[in-house]
Parts: C-alpha cells; structure tokens; sequence
C-alpha cells in the first residue's frame, strides 16, 4: 500500500498533467484537438474557428437560397432547398399551366377533351353539345311514346263509340230519374201520385211538423250484410207517428224506396244492400231539427 508521500506526488502529477491539458484547451491554436481521458476536446480558438465557419457556409446556403437563379437548387443538412427564384418560376410555370387549361375548356371545340390533375374535363362546348344530343335523344323517345299513345287512344275511341250511344240513352234516363226525385221531393200530390205515391217529401214534413215535436231524436245504425233488406230497429226506439230518414252511405233515401212495418220495428227496403254497406235510421223531433233532409217521410199507425 502506498505511504502518505507517495500520494501526494501521484496527486501533484496528476494535477500538473490535468493542467497541461486544461492550458492546451484554453491556449491551443484553431486546429488543436486535445486528447482526454474523455475523449478529444478541441481548443477555444477551435471552436470559434469551426463556428465561424459554419456560419460563413449557412450564410452562403442563404445567400444562395435568396439570390439564386430559377434553377437553382440548395444543398443543406435537411435536404435540397429551392431558391426563392426557382419557387416563384416554378408556381408562375403552375399557373400558366392552369391558365391553358381553363383557356382550352372554356374556347375548345365539341371535341375536345382536356387533361387535367384529377382526370379528362370536357370543354365547355362538349359538355354542351353532349347534352342537347341527350336531349334530342330524350325528345325522340317522348315523339315515339307520344305516337303510340295517340294511336292507342285513336283505337279506344273507336271502341268508346258504342258506350257513348250507351252513355247517351243513360243520360236521358238519369235526366227523367232527376224530374221524378224532384218530384219526390217538392212536388205537388198530384205528381207524387202519377209516379205512384202520396205526398213529396215536403208535404210529408208539413204533415208531420205538429206531430213531431217534443219527440226526442234517436238514431240507429249498422253495417249491412250481402242482399239485406230489413232494418230492424230496438224495441226501445219504436215510435210511430214521427218524422223518419233512412239513409245508406250518408245517401238519403226516396220515400217510395222504403216503407216501415206495421210494428213499427223494421224498415223494409225496397232493394238490398251489399255487403259492410252503413245504413242510419233517424228519429227526427221537429220540422226545424231536419233542416234541409227533405228525403223524411211520416208514417202513420193505422
């Protein structure tokens, strides 16, 4: 084990090697690289030396970056950089490009066809051109449909000669059908009898004015069955001596197309329903609760 003395010498040398190479760091040339046991430490002057001259090349990358030519191109740590000259051409050289190409579909023929980034674009006047032949195409198809529906209706209106001979002799029919209701209606007793009848409508109601009022009104209701033709009515409803109204499907009924049982009970129709018909039967007070139903007609209990 080494004395005292003999440590401190290999102190005192350490620290006079240590010296040495701290001197040689602070007092080295520009070109001086200290060997440590760390590694190699350049000088000062070094290290101002190697900063300047880092500075110097970025300051040239700038320079060359902003002053260069349009094809100039910049070499640094990250990669190529263009000049500000080279960028400026390049997107004059893009926008002419652009320019070309909105010049070619805006004034280009029928035929042209422009190629651009994203695909072909037609030119203005193809675009145009290709839609007035789809239209003419549509048009033509339409002349043809149209040909063929009126060949069509030609067809079926010599056919429809017939039915309107038909349609004719049914109109004279309904007119007289007409004459008769009114004369159900509001006719005198002597046309009401001609057609078979008693009292219109209206002489019924003025017969029945006195008698019908104080009554209560009820109604009854149902759906009709296939061929029915008795309305019975409750027991509880039967009241002779008052205004009665039949209707069918919100149609009031003509009297001569109805009569009441003796009882009271039924509604005898003179032809039958069909099936789910609605058919109503209504109680009426007074003359002035009927309103405008000049389809009532009074029977009489005899």
């Amino acid at each position: 084990m080494a004395n005292m003395q003999e440590r401190l010498d290999a102190a005192v040398n350490k620290a006079e090697v240590d010296t040495g190479l701290l001197h040689t760091v602070v007092h080295g040339s520009k070109t001086t690289t200290v060997t440590t046991e760390g590694g190699k430490v350049p000088s000062v002057a070094k290290v101002l030396e190697d900063m300047r001259v880092r500075m110097e090349a970025d300051q040239q990358i700038l320079h060359s970056i902003a002053n260069g030519t349009t094809t100039t191109v910049v070499q640094t740590e990250n990669g190529t950089v263009p000049s500000a000259a080279k960028v400026i051409n390049d997107a004059r050289v893009s926008l002419n490009n652009e320019i070309l190409i909105m010049h070619d579909i805006a004034n280009g023929d029928a035929n042209t066809v422009v190629h651009t980034a994203n695909g072909n674009v037609p030119s203005a006047a193809k675009a145009i051109q290709d839609i007035t032949n789809a239209i003419e195409s549509g048009t033509n198809d339409l002349v043809t449909q149209a040909q063929t529906a009126a060949q069509t209706a030609t067809t079926q209106a010599t056919k429809s000669t017939t039915a309107a001979n038909r349609a004719a002799v049914s109109e004279a029919a309904a007119q007289q059908y007409a004459v008769e209701a009114k004369a159900w209606a509001n006719g005198t007793d002597e046309e009401v009898t001609a057609l078979g009848g008693k009292h219109s409508a209206r002489e019924w109601v003025e017969l029945a004015e006195e008698k019908t009022k104080g009554c209560f009104p009820t109604t009854v209701t149902g759906v009709a069955t296939e061929n029915q033709t008795d309305l019975v009515l409750p027991e509880t409803l039967v009241s002779l001596d008052q205004v009665l109204l039949v209707s069918v499907e919100n149609l009031s009924l003509m009297p001569d197309t109805y009569s009441l049982a003796n009882d009271g009970q039924v509604v005898k129709l003179r032809y039958p329903l069909s099936a789910n018909e609605r058919w109503c039967v209504k109680y009426l007070n007074d003359f002035q609760s009927m309103g405008s139903d000049l389809d009532a007609v009074l029977y009489e209990y005899m």
